[in-house]
């Protein structure tokens, strides 16, 4: 099992040279301008259909085929994709496919994991503690500690500071350093990623124990994770890219290009 600290290093397809031997071009039509053709430096417009080798859409720059497709969103904006080819903004197969096709040319690609968003790695599936502990006596700055409270501490101060609105009380201090201790009362939670934790402390510790639900994507200090699995003990999650491991199949439309200098 992993250390509980997750560290974690999110690889976005930073493959570079020819992938072209890897991508099996399915079909092409060709309306095109023939002169202008994308290359490396220019700035590409291209409208996409991405499904899966089943036919699934998991994404699309056209908003009726997303609405149809039960994937619409209104967090986004539907327009052809826009990107400046050799900037390694989108998966090496899909600029790949895109570089020598002429304006108003479509193409449909198949794209391998390799060359999409790389093998599932089940190193990237983590183990941590579903019970999260924290040192309950903490030593914090006097120069941000006035800054925040607007006056000087004095031994058994209590006060209350984002992110967790829980008492804290001052112990000690000196000319540099207050040293307070954590004093949540009962039946107290705190908001974390991982959904509203239950708080506890021994005189030593504070506890933080959440309640998070199988399924959910969370954002954490490490990258993206889905949370597969909570036990008694344990939270299991998995940071490797939703499409990890897929083979890809996109419908390719040039709309336009702006020639790089």
């Amino acid at each position: 099992m992993m250390d509980k600290k997750i560290v974690l290093l999110l690889i976005i397809a930073l493959i570079s040279g020819c992938v072209t031997e890897e991508i099996e071009r399915v079909s092409t039509t060709t309306t095109a301008v023939p002169l202008l053709k994308a290359g490396y430096g220019d700035i590409v417009y291209v409208n996409y259909i991405g499904r899966f080798t089943n036919g699934t859409i998991f994404d699309t720059s056209y908003e009726e085929i997303a609405k149809d497709a039960g994937i619409h969103t209104a967090m986004r904006d539907y327009e052809p994709l826009e990107f400046t080819i050799g900037k390694e903004i989108v998966i090496p197969g899909f600029e790949e496919a895109v570089i020598d096709m002429h304006i108003a040319e479509e193409k449909t690609v198949r794209v391998p994991p390799k060359w999409a968003y790389g093998e599932w790695d089940p190193e990237k599936v983590i183990e941590i503690n579903r019970t999260q502990s924290y040192p309950r006596i903490e030593n914090v700055s006097r120069k941000l500690f006035m800054q925040h409270m607007g006056r000087r501490p004095h031994i058994d101060m209590k006060y209350t500071a984002p992110p967790y609105h829980w008492n804290r009380t001052v112990i000690d201090f000196n000319d540099f350093v207050v040293t307070i201790r954590h004093d949540p009362g009962p039946n107290t939670t705190a908001p974390t990623n991982f959904g509203e934790a239950e708080v506890s402390v021994d005189n030593e510790s504070l506890y933080m124990r959440v309640n998070p639900r199988v399924g959910t994507t969370i954002m954490t200090a490490e990258g993206v994770a889905k949370i597969l699995n909570v036990t008694e003990d344990l939270i299991t999650l998995d940071f490797n890219h939703w499409l990890a491991g897929k083979t890809l199949i996109f419908d390719l439309k040039l709309e336009n290009i702006t020639k790089g200098r």
